[in-house]
């Protein structure tokens, strides 16, 4: 990209931004990443549920969520010590964002979960189901 060009894209906030990398990138790539990141959070509570399914599908993604934050946290501060609790902050836009679009992923997944594995069978070979 030229440099005129750059400069053109830098007075459009709504379009552009800087990533941490420096890169001018177009802001629908944030947007995207984002859903990226809330269907591999899908998919995570998903495995999770087939591993072990829950009586309360409520509870159980309450927890999830919780403690996909308190993992971030973690991230972010430094593992607790034996003993010590972390007090969990409240969801950030950010996460609520997150949680609001992989739900319906999650709940119609389970849902139609029995066609799904079906419409599949149709198309392997040579797997169990």
């Amino acid at each position: 990209m030229k440099l005129a060009d750059e400069a053109s894209a830098l007075r459009s906030p709504r379009k552009f931004f800087i990533s941490p990398r420096g890169d001018l990138r177009h802001s629908s790539v944030e947007f995207m990443g984002k859903r990226r990141e809330a269907r591999e959070r899908a998919v995570q509570f998903l495995f999770q549920h087939d591993l072990n399914p829950p009586d309360d599908i409520e509870a159980a993604l309450d927890e999830f969520w919780s403690s996909q934050r308190a993992a971030a946290i973690a991230d972010e501060k430094g593992k607790a010590h034996w003993g010590e609790k972390v007090e969990l902050p409240p969801p950030t836009t950010e996460e609520a964002e997150m949680r609001l679009f992989s739900e319906p992923l999650i709940r119609g997944t389970l849902q139609h979960c029995d066609a799904i594995d079906e419409h599949i069978k149709k198309h392997v070979k040579n797997w169990d189901f």
